[in-house]
């Protein structure tokens, strides 16, 4: 030891170029720090701190370089290259992962105070704590670098010389981590921008629910002004009421419709990153990691929590509308009968409004109630609740496995079935002499009053009862027909035809399987078609008719610069008093074959209108694809019959009280599918009208037989229904064009008959078409009764 200790090198004879490092990172060390800290706010803290990091390596890495070059020379006795090597090099390092550690933090606390869940204060305290660490730490690596005679003994300098140098390794690592304080910092910018579009989503919801509750309010207090002003004895007058009512605005402030809404929030959706890998803590100098797809999270999550109370919001607000309007329907027709019979029918009007009031304050307490629940979970929708595991996770996963097996046992079972017998054999006579007593209008009546679900259990059946594309979340089956889409699509890339024709009964998802492949393959250029609209192309904007021609023409001239998609759902709705379908489909067929090249285009229609419409003009040879929705396996329908449960957060038990086993619900979804052909809306409808509602938690199914329509029809009557369901919507005035002088005397008596059976329904707009109910049960029938197509024919 005294050979090597008088022969160690001291700071005076150190080379010049050795001391100029170490005083350079000693200058960079204070001056980091000195910078760093000097900023008050949590963005340029950050940022230095990602910054002055680089630096700093930039300043240790050379002094590393240096030592490790000491040790190849002739003086095998420089102690303090060892120490930097195997020593200092480690402090180094750990100084470094220590930097990037209060990053972490202090980005953390950035996300908290974007989020407003904590204040400055907390930040600077935050923020005052790690700069006596970084002090401290900084002081101590820089007394190691300084010291002139490192404590290392002989013995330990001979094992090192027998070690390769560690410093390759040591570099490596520092660079890894000014890598990852640069990915924090990225990252950090990354979550302010899905901070932003959170709270968009946030004050999209509120702003929507604000407005709907401010329409109902605004047309609340407009009736009571109503009855103020025009319902008091002194100045009653039947037409003055009818004048007021006619005058209020039944939508002060705008509100966007259900698809607006959720077309907005899918854009917010659409901005969120598809690959994030964020940094959530560390773990013995490592940096955890959590990887998220945030679009698909946030949109299962919106879908599965937030977009059935939306839903019913809608529902309530559509309904506030329509009893509006049925209570002017009433009031006007008061007035007439007032005028009549002379007789005043200032109560009775009185009554009507008052009763609507009544409807629109239980309506306001709706609205109310489903907002505060939105809003308690929109606060799961806060960026800060990234670092967490259970972030934006999904209860309704927990509950499908909800069951409890029961059962009797075997000698219990064949007991009862025993005892029961007489009783069973006794029931079964009975309601088979019953139902000969039925005649057909009351059996019309019985399955249109059975397929009507409870008002009482909205809430539940509202998920069910959603018609078209509600989600991902939501979403089952349809492989096959998504890969024949996406394999059109390429293909149209390529230069091809661009087509696509989807075809099905009623109710089996048309609608969905075009959304679906729009929202998939054309998410941000698509134009949907529909008559008495409007659409933008390119800036430019255009009224559409019911003259599909023109609609065509504007979007092809427009178009140059963006290959969009056409997506016409339900072609039958092209056809008016002045506009035939016919000149329609022929007008569109000979768009697609001009320009099925640049413009890709996606027509739905029923099997019916398909068969009528390729008899004619022949689609097959017009459109490059075809898909039919009619059927959909038991398994598919489970699932998505079960996903909807789910999401209502209710237990389906059964007249036990006993919560359903797999057993059972596979028995009852065999039912169902049974029943409605594998047709998904049917299927859908079924589980609506047959859930009871038991209370607040629980649902069962319904012990009734499932009735079906009985064949009513004769030649009149299937003509009738035939050219309604063709038309899917119609009015008087049509079908007295269509079916010309015999109208009034053979088929409007018919029509009436219809109405009072509950088999045509009648919309707020006028028109009225098939009870959606029973509409396939009449397609069925008028199948088996005329030559009408209603399922898919394969050989077309």
């Amino acid at each position: 030891m005294n050979a090597v200790k008088a022969k160690a090198p001291t700071m005076n004879h150190r080379n010049f170029d050795f001391d100029q490092l170490v005083r350079d990172f000693k200058q960079q060390l204070h001056m980091s720090i000195n910078s760093t800290w000097a900023h008050d706010t949590s963005s340029k803290h950050c940022k230095e701190l990602t910054q002055q990091v680089d630096l700093l390596v930039k300043r240790i890495i050379p002094i590393g370089q240096y030592a490790e070059s000491m040790l190849h020379s002739d003086d095998e006795t420089r102690i303090l290259d060892f120490h930097i090597l195997y020593d200092w090099s480690d402090m180094a390092k750990q100084f470094i992962l220590l930097w990037r550690n209060i990053l972490l933090e202090a980005s953390k606390a950035h996300i908290q105070l974007k989020a407003e869940v904590i204040e400055n204060t907390v930040f600077e305290a935050l923020q005052k704590k790690s700069l006596e660490v970084i002090q401290s730490a900084a002081n101590d690596l820089e007394t190691s670098l300084l010291i002139d005679r490192p404590n290392v003994s002989q013995k330990q300098i001979e094992i090192w010389k027998l070690q390769n140098s560690p410093w390759e390794v040591y570099e490596k690592q520092l660079q890894t981590v000014v890598g990852q304080c640069n990915d924090i910092l990225l990252q950090l910018q990354e979550l302010s921008k899905v901070a932003d579009q959170y709270e968009h989503i946030d004050t999209l919801f509120n702003t929507t629910f604000d407005s709907i509750q401010k329409n109902i309010e605004d047309l609340k207090s407009a009736i009571k002004e109503v009855c103020v002003n025009a319902l008091t004895p002194e100045n009653y007058e039947g037409s003055a009421v009818i004048a007021q009512l006619k005058g209020i605005k039944l939508a002060n402030i705008e509100i966007p419709t259900l698809s607006d809404f959720v077309a907005q929030t899918e854009q917010c959706i659409s901005l969120l990153p598809v690959e994030l890998n964020v940094a959530i803590d560390t773990d013995r100098g490592k940096i955890l990691y959590k990887e998220l797809n945030l679009q698909k999270v946030t949109r299962s999550w919106i879908d599965t929590e937030l977009m059935s109370s939306m839903n019913d919001c809608y529902t309530i607000h559509s309904n506030m509308r329509n009893q509006f309007e049925l209570a002017k329907l009433n009031i006007r027709n008061s007035v007439e009968v007032e005028k009549q019979e002379s007789e005043s029918a200032e109560e009775k009007i009185r009554a009507l409004l008052d009763n609507l009031i009544k409807l629109l304050t239980k309506a306001n307490e709706k609205t109310e109630n489903l907002q505060k629940y939105i809003e308690a979970l929109l606060e799961q929708l806060h960026i800060e609740h990234i670092y967490k595991d259970d972030f934006l996770s999904l209860s309704l996963g927990a509950t499908l496995q909800q069951y409890q097996s029961y059962q009797l046992k075997g000698w219990n079972r064949i007991q009862n079935w025993i005892q029961q017998q007489g009783l069973f054999v006794q029931n079964i006579r009975k309601s088979v002499s019953k139902e000969e007593r039925l005649s057909i209008s009351e059996k019309i009546v019985r399955v249109v009053r059975q397929r009507t679900p409870s008002p009482e259990n909205t809430h539940y059946t509202n998920m069910f009862l959603t018609q078209g594309y509600i989600g991902d979340s939501f979403h089952v089956g349809r492989v096959e027909e998504l890969l024949q889409a996406k394999l059109t699509v390429e293909n149209w890339h390529l230069g091809f035809r661009g087509s696509i024709l989807i075809t099905g009964k009623r109710l089996s998802g048309k609608t969905a399987m075009g959304t679906l492949i729009r929202k998939r393959f054309f998410a941000q250029t698509t134009i949907i078609l529909k008559p008495n609209s409007k659409i933008e192309v390119d800036g430019r904007f255009f009224d559409v008719t019911f003259q599909l021609k023109d609609a065509l023409n504007f979007i092809v001239k427009y178009s140059l610069q963006t290959r969009f998609l056409i997506w016409i759902d339900d072609l039958s709705m092209w056809q008016d008093d002045k506009t035939t379908l016919g000149a329609n489909v022929r007008s569109l067929l000979q768009i697609i074959d001009q320009f099925s090249n640049r413009l890709f285009f996606m027509v739905s229609m029923s099997n019916t209108l398909r068969d009528r419409l390729h008899q004619v003009f022949q689609l097959n040879n017009v459109f490059q694809t075809y898909i039919n929705t009619d059927q959909m396996n038991i398994a598919l329908i489970k699932e998505a019959l079960w996903v909807r449960h789910n999401a209502t957060q209710m237990t389906l038990i059964d007249e036990k009280g006993v919560t359903y086993s797999n057993t059972q619900l596979d028995k009852l979804i065999q039912k169902i599918g049974k029943a409605t052909n594998g047709n998904i809306g049917e299927a859908l409808q079924y589980w609506a009208f047959t859930i009871q509602k038991v209370n607040e938690e629980y649902v069962r199914p319904s012990v009734e037989t499932y009735h079906t329509l009985p064949n009513f029809v004769n030649t009149d009557l299937a003509l009738l229904l035939r050219t309604i369901l063709l038309d899917r919507q119609t009015n008087e005035y049509i079908l007295n064009k269509k079916f010309g002088s015999v109208f009034k005397i053979e088929y409007k008596p018919l029509l009436l008959r219809l109405f009072n059976l509950g088999v045509l329904h009648r919309y707020t707009n006028g028109f009225f078409g098939i009870n959606p109910f029973i509409v396939n049960d009449i397609g069925e029938i008028l199948a088996r009764s005329i030559d009408m197509t209603f399922k898919e024919k394969k050989s077309v």
